[in-house]
């Protein structure tokens, strides 16, 4: 009763816990990292749940979905909000919703949109240089001028499908074309074929993190580009690109509105952070129950959430307390 229907704020307890965290691990070289995770489910009775895409399994399942932000730093990292994600038909469902306790308040939002809001009501309240996201917020193009707008400096993964234009600004432009009188660009190519196609001496190396086998490294470089979002060439952005250090290199694709004189080691280490949320998760499943509920409610799924990250915050501070 008391997770599933009990008359506490939810809400203020996870304000609480961002104060914590923010003074517990605020640091200048802090990243706030977004990414939704599923909870696969049976039936169609718990909130929001609905055959969708489900990370967790990499296929189309019966599953709710949460947004989650974490934050990371050099004194540690954590959880420090978690939202229901409720799709569309749910949203415009008045039966569902009240069997369910949706507050009235609530409006279908995008993943992005709920990211977008957050970081304007809250991502202040942490120390940070860099927001990084996955694919799922890369492909916004809306979302990368909002956050343009609200001087967010970000690094968002694309996929390597994704066309390009490459743009040198130490160049003079193109001459014109005698048939149009237009000045000649760059053609767009796929960002995984620029990449592969790099000579080995345009890759610097980093070391980037510790891991359980020993120091991780990577190979980065990064290139002004332009981007076609929704029909339309977008604003000019860093592309930039990593690769892993070995005969097979895995390669990750990333566009920022950091200039070109931001430093490739700086961008490196910001974006070499993401993982630190999936070892978020991973704990937060593994050992304090992150996904282990029988609520259905919307107030028992977001009570269950915000105990288990204060639950996992309590493990953050006792492994830094003990070293």
């Amino acid at each position: 009763h008391f997770v599933g229907a009990g008359r506490w704020d939810d809400l203020a307890v996870l304000a609480e816990l961002r104060r914590h965290a923010a003074e517990e691990l605020g640091d200048a070289a802090g990243v706030l990292v977004i990414d939704p995770t599923s909870f696969v489910k049976k039936g169609v009775d718990s909130v929001g749940v609905k055959r969708q895409y489900c990370g967790r399994l990499g296929k189309v399942e019966n599953c709710q979905v949460g947004l989650f932000i974490g934050y990371a730093s050099p004194k540690g990292h954590t959880l420090v909000h978690a939202e229901l994600h409720v799709p569309e038909d749910w949203v415009a469902d008045a039966a569902r919703r009240a069997k369910c306790y949706v507050p009235e308040e609530v409006t279908f939002r995008t993943t992005q949109r709920m990211a977008s809001d957050w970081l304007m009501a809250h991502g202040h309240q942490f120390p940070h240089g860099w927001v990084v996201a996955d694919e799922e917020f890369g492909k916004s193009g809306s979302l990368r001028e909002v956050l343009r707008e609200r001087k967010e400096r970000y690094l968002l993964r694309i996929q390597g499908s994704r066309t390009v234009r490459l743009i040198d600004p130490r160049q003079p432009k193109g001459r014109r074309d005698p048939e149009t009188g237009r000045r000649r660009q760059a053609p767009f190519q796929r960002v995984d074929t620029f990449a592969r196609a790099q000579h080995p001496s345009k890759w610097k190396t980093f070391r980037v993190r510790d891991g359980e086998k020993g120091p991780i490294e990577v190979q980065a470089l990064k290139r002004k580009v332009q981007t076609k979002s929704e029909g339309r060439i977008a604003t000019a952005e860093t592309l930039l690109v990593i690769r892993t250090v070995g005969d097979a290199p895995e390669y990750r694709f990333l566009l920022s509105n950091a200039d070109l004189d931001t430093s490739l080691e700086d961008m490196a280490l910001a974006a070499s952070e993401r993982p630190r949320i999936e070892e978020d998760f991973q704990r937060a499943k593994g050992e304090v129950g992150l996904a282990h509920y029988e609520v259905r409610s919307w107030v028992g799924w977001h009570h269950h959430m915000v105990l288990a990250m204060l639950a996992q915050f309590f493990l953050v501070l006792e492994q830094g307390r003990l070293g």
